[in-house]
């Protein structure tokens, strides 16, 4: 079972030379210090999250944060505070979780797939061709000196074995990214958990569209039926009956707030959320054609009329 084991104390207690101590007796050390002081530096992730929400008068001469004058800002007031401890604590929680699978000497990436049962041969191939993958980067130094590891996790192709391995991961801080989970239904099963976790999960073997981003085409496609989506919705608060918005416009509230939330799952790379939001939306426009259809609608006084 991993231990996770958190360090803390004030100024000059001694935990860097416990820290260093643990480093070199080959454990895993995550220091939050350094990875908030990445994320803060210029260019970095929260340097940018903190810019676009309070401007450059956060900004020192030369680029770099003013710490004072952010402190300043952010405690001027409740709502500040709320919502800085919403955007840095996602920021930092993501970053920390990419630490994970990570040692002075080793990395670690994980893999769930079927090493018993009638799919074993698969899995086992996933297996010996990773392995000796590993073992040429290995000889040839790793990645930033750190020997490659796997970590293969037998799930016998049973779904609910996959998504349990892989929370297991994710949980105790075993691995650094993903590689390869093996199945359609497998891989819908954890895509769920690798949105949420952050994790960087390369080959999923599937075919579920779930797992993709489109094609060119798609995005095409996509991108021209969410603008006229948007443009009806909008325009329907212009067509009123006796100059008052009826019931029926909720749904063009409902459906802005769903390409909302739509563009900003996809943007935040959530490809199973974006697509969830997009089936809504169709089921929706198939319940506003139907309620045209209705004898007090104007679509639908013609189609009675003609019948």
């Amino acid at each position: 079972m991993t231990k996770i084991i958190g360090i803390t104390g004030g100024i000059a207690s001694g935990k860097s030379t416990v820290v260093e101590e643990i480093r070199q007796a080959g454990y895993q050390v995550i220091d939050a210090d350094a990875v908030v002081h990445d994320l803060q530096a210029k260019g970095g992730q929260l340097y940018q999250a903190l810019l676009d929400w309070l401007g450059p008068e956060i900004l020192r001469a030369d680029g770099q944060l003013d710490r004072p004058k952010l402190s300043q800002l952010i405690f001027s007031s409740p709502e500040h505070q709320a919502r800085s401890a919403q955007l840095q604590n996602d920021i930092i929680r993501q970053a920390l979780a990419q630490e994970a699978g990570l040692t002075a000497k080793t990395l670690t990436i994980g893999c769930s797939a079927a090493t018993t049962g009638p799919l074993a041969s698969s899995g086992l191939d996933i297996q010996r061709g990773t392995e000796a993958a590993m073992a040429q980067i290995n000889a040839r130094g790793g990645i930033h000196g750190r020997a490659l590891q796997l970590l293969m996790m037998d799930d016998a192709y049973e779904p609910e074995r996959t998504a349990a391995n892989v929370r297991q991961m994710l949980a105790q801080g075993q691995v650094f990214a993903l590689l390869s989970c093996f199945g359609t239904p497998n891989n819908q099963a954890i895509l769920p958990l690798v949105e949420e976790s952050g994790i960087p999960y390369v080959a999923p073997l599937s075919g579920a569209m779930s797992l993709r981003k489109g094609t060119p085409l798609h995005r095409v496609l996509g991108g021209s039926w969410v603008g006229a989506m948007l443009v009806t919705a909008l325009g329907s608060f212009w067509i009123q009956s006796r100059g008052h918005l009826s019931w029926i416009h909720l749904l063009s509230v409902w459906t802005v707030l769903g390409l909302a939330h739509g563009i900003w799952s996809l943007w935040r790379g959530r490809v199973l959320a974006h697509r969830q939001a997009m089936r809504g939306l169709m089921v929706g426009l198939a319940v506003a054609f139907v309620f045209t259809l209705t004898p007090e609608r104007l679509l639908g006084r013609w189609l009675w009329q003609a019948l």
